[in-house]
């Protein structure tokens, strides 16, 4: 028998529905770098990107039931990660002052002086300020994630063009 590393992202799907919780956890790690930078890009927090992968893998395997097989399992565990990300911003009640933007800022500074920022950063930067956060999500999954305009679309809830 295969082992689990080597079965195909329909198998692992289906094994995980029969209640395979290595394969759900298979299928996390392969997915997980993308759905984290996903979410870091909308949150700018990396406490908060990794809390809310976490969050998205857990309510994706308590809806596996709901998948599709005719969808891309990629895009399915995104859209999930975009409900969560939406449903932490409604229910968020701390606003951001002025001191926290400084602090944010400084953090960034630092983060990138010690070389742990992505080259185009700036570029990246520059889209968050012009852009709205759905405008910027869908250029990040076309051109970092690699996403076709249809599973942006599904993605984002919006329908293609």
């Amino acid at each position: 028998m295969d082992s689990l590393q080597e079965l195909t992202t329909p198998e692992l799907v289906a094994r995980a529905r029969g209640g395979c919780r290595e394969s759900f956890g298979i299928l996390a790690e392969r997915h997980a770098k993308g759905v984290y930078n996903f979410l870091l890009r909308r949150t700018r927090s990396h406490e908060d990107a990794e809390e809310l992968c976490q969050e998205s893998f857990l309510r994706a395997w308590r809806k596996l039931g709901t998948y599709h097989d005719g969808w891309r399992f990629s895009t399915w565990v995104y859209a999930i990660a975009r409900s969560v990300a939406a449903d932490r911003a409604r229910t968020a009640r701390v606003s951001t002052t002025a001191a926290d933007m400084e602090t944010s800022v400084a953090s960034d500074d630092h983060a990138r002086d010690l070389g742990q920022r992505e080259e185009g950063e700036n570029l990246w930067n520059l889209a968050r300020s012009v852009l709205d956060e759905e405008q910027h999500s869908a250029l990040w999954l076309y051109y970092a994630e690699d996403r076709s305009t249809a599973e942006i679309a599904e993605i984002l809830g919006r329908t293609s063009v």
